[in-house]
């Protein structure tokens, strides 16, 4: 039964105008697997701005708090900070 669930989940997923495609399918998986993926894209003023106050020998937690104080562009949670490093 579950067998048969996910070949219905995949088939729905991936059929396109033209029906079911291996390669289309593949394309697609891949596509949401990129989408799906949490990355932390920091424009390069956020960038540079952590990493001075890195240099400065803060920990994450820390630069996120001076950075909402200061009401700068931030990251969401210090795991993405660290993440970044």
């Amino acid at each position: 039964m579950a067998k048969r669930k996910r070949v219905s989940r995949e088939v729905r997923r991936n059929i396109g105008a033209r029906g079911y495609r291996h390669k289309q399918a593949d394309e697609l998986a891949n596509q949401r697997r990129f989408e799906s993926r949490k990355r932390t894209m920091f424009p390069l003023s956020v960038q540079w701005a952590i990493e001075d106050y890195l240099r400065e020998d803060l920990s994450p937690e820390p630069v996120t708090g001076i950075m909402r104080r200061k009401c700068e562009e931030t990251v969401i949670l210090e795991r993405d900070l660290s993440a970044h490093l």
